[in-house]
């Protein structure tokens, strides 16, 4: 039943991972990428200021489209790039 769902409706990547997760706390197996992910966000915490100061100098309040653009990059950027690690 479970695999006849798996073909009726289209499948994202989100969807396997979860997936993944579920099959693993199912069956009793902690997470393999527990250490690494506090390795990376120890990393991410010492990284943290100089991001908010990259953002800090382009915003400005009320100030230019061109400011607000490369401040919605820069944050989008980040966010894809911390997302590869949590798949």
């Amino acid at each position: 039943a479970y695999l006849q769902q798996l073909h009726e409706a289209p499948c994202t990547l989100l969807d396997m991972v979860l997936e993944k997760e579920r099959m693993l706390r199912a069956h009793g197996i902690p997470d393999p990428f527990h250490a690494l992910k506090l390795d990376e966000n120890e990393v991410a915490l010492r990284l943290y200021p100089a991001l908010q100061s990259e953002l800090d100098v382009i915003w400005t309040p009320g100030g230019a489209a061109e400011a607000a653009e490369a401040m919605l990059l820069c944050t989008v950027e980040c966010a894809l790039a911390g997302n590869l690690f949590d798949a």
